[in-house]
């Protein structure tokens, strides 16, 4: 194996230690919910898989906790890296919330539904209904190719909740084949983002 090739490769291992280090552990308790497995990860945080233990219902949960500014502490608390990284964190934890309040204003069946938000372990965690299905992206990458049919059913229900977004005065920044689900229960579509970049801004 060329040396450059597996360079890389340690890269992508030694990156995925850290992402898991990072993440909270199976089984931690968190409020009303139990972690069960991650979803995602990006730069500015993780996606989980939990158990509401109230409704005994699987729900998603996404934690803020950008990688380059902030480190997990123990099994919970997230901090900044350094003091020179706290008042990055406090304004990306800000738009965090922020965020989770527009995105908990929008009832539509094509948008991923918050059901709540809130701050713990010195960060922030939005709650929202875990969407069973496949995103168009793995279906791409899978190579399968949709039809003109399969393409007039996708995108009116998508549009329509996008236009919501838009009268709501906001413009979704995050739209893209691997945010697209297709649900299991009728293979209607719902956007998602199980990554963390901001999704909204104002049109304004």
């Amino acid at each position: 194996m060329p040396l450059a090739l597996a360079e890389k490769q340690l890269e992508v291992i030694m990156t995925d230690i850290q992402d898991n280090r990072n993440a909270l552990p199976t089984g931690y308790r968190l409020n009303d919910y139990q972690i069960q497995k991650v979803l995602g990860d990006g730069g500015f945080g993780i996606t989980y898989l939990a158990n509401d233990t109230q409704l005994n219902a699987p729900v998603a949960i996404k934690e803020y906790l950008p990688n380059e500014i902030a480190v997990r502490e123990g099994n919970s608390t997230v901090q900044p890296k350094s003091q020179k990284d706290t008042e990055n964190f406090a304004w990306g934890l800000e738009r965090f919330l922020e965020e989770a309040h527009i995105l908990a204003q929008f009832k539509h069946p094509n948008i991923v539904r918050v059901l709540r938000f809130f701050q713990a372990n010195n960060t922030a965690y939005i709650v929202m209904e875990y969407e069973q299905g496949q995103s168009l992206a793995n279906l791409i990458k899978d190579g399968e190719t949709a039809t003109e049919n399969e393409i007039t059913r996708i995108l009116p229900p998508l549009l329509d909740g996008l236009a919501v977004v838009h009268n709501a005065g906001y413009l979704h920044r995050d739209i893209k084949p691997a945010n697209i689900y297709l649900r299991t229960a009728d293979n209607s579509p719902v956007l998602i983002s199980r990554t963390q970049r901001r999704l909204f801004a104002s049109r304004h």
